[in-house]
């Protein structure tokens, strides 16, 4: 079974409608985060598992089989990485303003960190 999912379009949509066309990066990535918890819902695709009345963290990862199943399943790891980006960018953003009060250092390598899981 074929989908067709215009990514380049869905994209830019989300970026021009939640906040990059001010350049307020952390407004995108709280957008991207919701979106991708919703799709996850709404998939039942949640990473918890309640065991005697508590909730277990179980790492699900996507596999091709799911996307083959499903595109939304594509739509989380598209918008899982569209937030690490935003991130990644909000921390550089900061880094450069002038009365930062935090560890500039510190901020610079976990944007680079998160740009290289976002790539």
């Amino acid at each position: 079974m074929r989908h067709s999912l215009p990514l380049l379009l869905l994209v830019k949509a989300a970026q021009n409608q939640n906040g990059l066309k001010q350049s307020d990066y952390a407004r995108y990535h709280q957008y991207c985060t919701r979106r991708m918890l919703r799709l996850r819902k709404q998939l039942g695709f949640t990473q918890h598992a309640v065991q005697s009345r508590k909730a277990v963290f179980v790492r699900k990862e996507v596999s091709s089989d799911l996307v083959k199943e499903d595109v939304r399943y594509l739509q989380i790891m598209l918008f899982k990485v569209e937030a690490d980006w935003s991130y990644a960018m909000m921390l550089k953003q900061r880094s450069t303003m002038k009365n930062a009060k935090f560890n500039t250092n510190r901020a610079r390598v976990h944007a680079i960190k998160r740009s290289k899981r976002a790539s």
